[in-house]
């Protein structure tokens, strides 16, 4: 595996893949151009994640920018698909295990409660998650 500063060459991807969804998802609708200027990657490196965040239907394109310059095409502009997964956040107590699940704009889909048995252990508690896994996935 290449090593790159100190990572190898797949966690520098992981990590530039986080910046650029996370720049989209703050500045939505956000162009290509306008990823490059906040993060200061070259604009190759900014389509090669954008295009296969395209490709894992993390984001999608919402529309185009104006173009004041007639020559190339129009920005387009981008946004975080909320229909490209699901979020789960899952909350364990000595009697309850509650469940959220979201889109991946954070807006609820589901609130689930389960009551625990009187036999709790990390057993029963994995089956309970996995039930709320199975019922969601995306």
């Amino acid at each position: 595996m290449r090593k790159f500063g100190g990572l190898d060459t797949q966690k520098s991807r992981q990590i530039n893949q986080a910046m650029v969804l996370r720049i989209i998802k703050d500045f939505a609708p956000i162009s290509q151009v306008g990823i490059v200027k906040k993060l200061g990657m070259a604009a190759s490196t900014i389509s090669d994640i954008v295009d296969d965040l395209k490709n894992r239907k993390l984001v999608k394109i919402v529309g185009e920018r104006k173009n004041n310059s007639k020559v190339g095409r129009r920005p387009v502009l981008l946004a975080i698909n909320p229909d490209g997964g699901r979020v789960l956040g899952i909350s364990v107590t000595v009697k309850l295990l509650s469940a959220i699940v979201m889109d991946l704009e954070a807006n609820p889909i589901e609130y689930l409660c389960f009551r625990k048995r009187n036999e709790v252990n990390c057993y029963s508690i994995v089956e309970d998650i996995l039930k709320v896994v199975k019922k969601n996935k995306a």
